[in-house]
């Protein structure tokens, strides 16, 4: 891969939420909603839809790295465990950028 090679890192945070007047137990993931203008002030393509939590990687860290970064930069949420789970690399998966 050359130097310029860029790659994304999505997060999905799960949990099970449970009513206690049930035993109903429901499995939840986390969204967040695209904003209006990126981080450069730039119109975002993907404005005011929802997403995972997510970014790009920098040249200096690991996509876990970049996925623990990103989490904390969109939702503020740090310290939870952190599991990789797959890389989807498909040429044009995001219009954005590979």
């Amino acid at each position: 891969m050359s130097a310029s090679t860029i790659h994304q890192t999505d997060i999905a945070v799960f949990t099970i939420v449970s009513d206690y007047s049930e035993p109903l137990m429901t499995l939840q993931i986390m969204l967040i909603k695209r904003a209006v203008r990126t981080a450069k002030g730039h119109y975002n393509i993907e404005c005011s839809k929802w997403a995972l939590p997510g970014g790009f990687v920098q040249p200096d860290e690991t996509a876990l790295q970049a996925a623990k970064r990103e989490l904390a930069e969109e939702t503020g949420i740090t310290d939870i465990h952190m599991k990789h789970v797959g890389m989807y690399d498909r040429p044009g998966r995001d219009p954005r950028g590979r």
